[in-house]
């Protein structure tokens, strides 16, 4: 969780930060799927703010010069450079899937509607901010950078009037983090009390949360660790659980005839 926190909170304990971020996220989850998707449309349109205003500020720092040579090594490193996100953002979508029994059956193509929206979206997005970093910060800058967004920021001056306000990318890790995690700690309770067959997902939450928090200084000590794990580790594990186990149970389901349009126990409830 406070893998990025360090960069604005730099002498607070990572416990401390993990500890009291995770007690946000187990109320939200015991509130329900609704307040999470209120809240999610809430941060959506201030992140969507902050993002545009950044960019704003920073047209007059973009040289697009800075993007030559292109393909000068060929198709193969950019090909390449797919492979990390393949695994984050976009095979996490697959926890996402869990939520499509729990809505009702004349919903679901809105559902599909939306997150295939969503899913050019994220590429649009991730495009548009790898355009602002090469022509903003360069290709050395931006590839050694271990937070190149947050260098960008930094580049921002009007004047001597609006300076420093990097923080603002950290509003938006914060948010965008906080929106991720209690999607994901919602959708493992919900699978959880389904597999234990109880009939609602909240006796699993704090438990679940006893879990998540050591699990969080386990899997990664350091911001250099934290880089390794999502650049090597996770993009495997990700697109296996995201793309090819789902692929599986798809096929599984269509030569077994299987179709149950009916929501399951331990539902949203």
């Amino acid at each position: 969780m406070a893998g990025r926190f360090p960069l604005v909170l730099p002498e607070t304990p990572r416990w401390f930060i993990n500890v009291t971020f995770m007690l946000v996220i187990v109320y939200g989850v015991m509130l329900g799927i609704e307040v999470i998707g209120w809240t999610g449309e809430l941060l959506f349109v201030r992140i969507s703010l902050v993002i545009g205003l950044i960019f704003i500020l920073l047209i007059n720092k973009m040289d697009f010069s800075n993007m030559k040579p292109i393909l000068a090594d060929g198709w193969w490193q950019p090909v390449k450079g797919l492979f990390p996100i393949s695994g984050f953002p976009l095979a996490e979508y697959s926890y996402l899937m869990m939520l499509f029994p729990l809505v009702r059956p004349e919903d679901r193509k809105k559902l599909k509607r939306a997150m295939w929206i969503s899913s050019a979206a994220i590429g649009l997005m991730g495009l548009f901010i790898a355009v602002m970093l090469l022509t903003v910060l360069g290709a050395e800058l931006t590839m050694h950078s271990p937070f190149a967004v947050y260098d960008m920021e930094k580049q921002i001056s009007v004047g001597d009037v609006l300076e420093r306000v990097e923080i603002s990318v950290a509003v938006i890790w914060i948010s965008t983090i906080f929106s991720k995690m209690i999607l994901c700690f919602y959708v493992v309770n919900v699978a959880s009390a389904q597999l234990l067959r109880f009939s609602t997902y909240r006796p699993m939450v704090l438990p679940m949360a006893s879990i998540v928090i050591p699990m969080s200084f386990i899997v990664f000590r350091n911001s250099a660790q934290l880089t390794n794990f999502a650049s090597k580790v996770w993009p495997v594990f990700s697109v296996f659980q995201g793309l090819v186990l789902p692929l599986i149970l798809l096929l599984v389901a269509a030569v077994r005839g299987i179709s149950d349009n009916s929501v399951p126990k331990g539902g949203s409830r």
